[in-house]
């Protein structure tokens, strides 16, 4: 390419460039991988508060998504980064899910919106959209063609992926929901909400099959044990509850002493439970008897979430130290170690998340290009108006 050179265009032209040099340091990067929705910049770990963790079906990764609206892979054997995802999401990717056989990832957002990748290639395949405030939480149905997400608006939709379009949405929380389980067979879901209810739904019908009141507080967490008979919550009122998932009757209330009860999760055999807790531990039940088996500690804040892996060897956990953490489910002890990125702000203060330094450095990129372009035009201008001042 010819820049010009002559004293009519010469400034204009190579300040542009430099302008224009400023914005593709990023953007370049990124269409080079058009293809894919995977990170290209230096990131080793999340930059603010997580709120999703999850094991591939074949448990040598583990994926995570949180408020820097990043989705991380990170090698469940060493706790090393391996990749992530550059969501497109505006705001906090809320919630994780993979179909049974891994091939698909599905995030929800505050955006709101639901996107649904390929999880081999990073490709992004759909966005979906119809909520009319936050989603909490996403769930596939078993066969992988549905889907079903859990907003602040009220409603839980459900989500025909093959038409890429809402077929159905669930009305019944008279608050916003927090959380979704889905049963093995799929014929029934289970969610949370501020409300301090856990609801059992109907899958085909949307109906509600039965209404779980006991908290006395927000419900952020529900799992459907194995057997689908049988429904765990956690809330705000700092209770494990133990629902009968047909008549929806509580059949046990546990207290850890944890604080607040920020997620729950049954083990795949169904004879354990963990939950996770204010006071910045995880707690291991026995989930027939409802004994406390062992309090797990590690992490350096709450814990915002937790999830076991498919064989019940192995459970992963995070919150809002940005910490990954994998744990020996028999011994207790932590197997490895994601760590946060190590160049960013503390979490978030007063409730509002703290500014990523990715923003951050991309206004920095934003505002010296929008610098140099507004000096080329100036200059370019001044040397015109001077030129035709010239007899």
């Amino acid at each position: 390419m010819k820049i010009a050179t002559n004293t009519d265009h010469g400034l204009f032209p190579i300040a542009a460039l430099l302008a224009w040099g400023t914005i593709l340091g990023h953007s370049g990067a990124a269409a080079a991988a058009a293809n894919s929705s995977w990170g290209t910049e230096p990131w080793t770990g999340h930059l603010n508060l997580v709120n999703a963790v999850l094991f591939t079906p074949d448990g040598s990764t583990v994926l995570s998504g949180g408020w820097d609206e990043h989705v991380f892979f990170w090698n469940a054997a060493s706790g090393k980064p391996l990749r992530f995802l550059e969501t497109g999401m505006r705001h906090s990717v809320s919630s994780l899910a993979l179909t049974a056989d891994g091939r698909l990832l599905i995030a929800g957002s505050w955006d709101p919106a639901v996107k649904v990748w390929e999880t081999a290639t990073g490709r992004e395949l759909m966005t979906l959209s119809g909520h009319a405030g936050p989603i909490e939480a996403v769930a596939f149905l078993p066969d992988g063609k549905q889907a079903l997400s859990a907003s602040w608006d009220r409603t839980i939709a459900v989500w025909d992926l093959a038409r890429k379009r809402e077929s159905a949405s669930w009305k019944g929380h008279t608050d916003k929901i927090t959380s979704l389980s889905v049963t093995r067979d799929g014929l029934r879901a289970v969610s949370g909400s501020w409300d301090a209810t856990v609801k059992v739904w109907e899958v085909a019908s949307g109906r509600i099959l039965a209404d779980c009141k006991g908290h006395a507080k927000a419900v952020n967490s529900v799992a459907f044990s194995p057997s689908g008979d049988s429904v765990l919550s956690g809330g705000d009122d700092g209770l494990v509850k133990l629902w009968d998932a047909a008549t929806g009757r509580q059949r046990a209330s546990w207290t850890g002493r944890q604080g607040i009860v920020h997620a729950v999760a049954f083990s795949p055999d169904g004879r354990l439970a963990l939950s996770a807790g204010e006071d910045r531990t995880l707690r291991l039940w026995d989930a027939a008897s409802g004994v406390c088996r062992a309090v797990w500690t590690g992490h350096a804040a709450a814990v915002k979430t937790v999830s076991f892996s498919r064989d019940g060897r192995k459970a992963v956990s995070s919150g809002w130290d940005r910490t990954i953490l994998i744990w020996n489910v028999a011994s207790g002890r932590t197997l490895a170690e994601g760590k946060p990125h190590p160049y960013v702000l503390d979490g978030p203060k007063q409730g509002l998340p703290a500014a990523p330094e990715r923003k951050a450095h991309h206004e920095r990129r934003l505002l010296l290009a929008s610098g140099l372009a507004f000096c080329a035009c100036l200059l370019w201008g001044l040397r015109h108006a001077l030129r035709a001042l010239d007899p």
